[in-house]
């Protein structure tokens, strides 16, 4: 039997399946603990990740109730939950790339900037949605 160690509640962002059963003699059975965070930080103290924690009690005993127990041990079960937190920016005032006017087999250039906020390094990938655009590039 897995019990939560501490007086505080399992957290919600961990479960754990099966947290009890019986073993025949011989048999294995893989326990699973799933960890996904919905949230993380608060509106009022935003953040890019936050580490959470749980120690789990293992309690083996014998079935017959006899009081032949096994020393409990102690299992530690650490997650990081992270945001990917990626903006792009305009040149001062601009929302977006506008090239107005071009001349005919004439070229022009504007960029943008992508700036990684987030705690990890990601990857980007720019794709264009509509036929005629991909047409161009």
């Amino acid at each position: 039997q897995l019990v939560k160690v501490g007086e505080d509640e399992m957290p919600s962002v961990f479960k754990v399946d099966p947290m009890e059963g019986i073993l025949a003699v011989g048999e294995e059975r893989q326990v699973a603990i799933m960890f996904k965070a919905d949230t993380i930080g608060t509106e009022d103290a935003p953040v890019t990740s936050e580490q959470f924690s749980v120690q789990l009690k293992l309690e083996v005993k014998d079935t017959e109730g006899l009081g032949c127990l096994q020393d409990p041990r102690t299992l530690a079960v650490t997650a990081e939950a992270f945001k990917v937190d990626v903006e792009y920016k305009f040149a001062e005032g601009m929302s977006g790339l506008n090239f107005g006017d071009v001349r005919v087999k004439s070229a022009a250039e504007q960029s943008f900037t992508l700036v990684n906020n987030g705690k990890y390094m990601v990857k980007y990938d720019l794709r264009a949605r509509k036929k005629q655009l991909k047409d161009m590039l």
